[in-house]
């Protein structure tokens, strides 16, 4: 299996070991958000990540979840795709536990 989930206080953190997010993966992301409901916080670890498809971008528009430590190439490609809005950022788990210290300003400017 790779995903790994922690529960803490009610609050969901989804640690995915793969770099690129599969359509197997999406199904297991949408059954086991399903499963907790979509009352509690749920967060995806992306620090593994390092390619993310159209699916996921669509995904994240149908689930109310946060992102954690996601690598530039992934910021990148998310804001590039116009997903980069649709979940809240947050550098590590403490940050989301707490519920501070969201990545707010994010823009990305093409240099030629």
């Amino acid at each position: 299996m790779t995903l790994k989930i922690k529960e803490v206080n009610n609050t969901y953190i989804i640690d995915i070991h793969s770099d690129r997010i599969s359509d197997r993966l999406l199904v297991e992301l949408r059954n086991y958000i399903s499963s907790v409901g979509h009352k509690r916080r749920v967060a995806i670890n992306l620090s593994n990540i390092s390619y993310i498809g159209n699916d996921f971008g669509e995904f994240l528009a149908e689930h109310r979840v946060a992102l954690l430590s996601p690598v530039l190439n992934v910021c990148i490609l998310m804001f590039l795709m116009k997903y980069d809005r649709l979940s809240d950022l947050f550098v590590c788990e403490e940050d989301f536990f707490q519920n501070k210290r969201s990545i707010v300003k994010r823009s990305f400017r093409l240099c030629s």
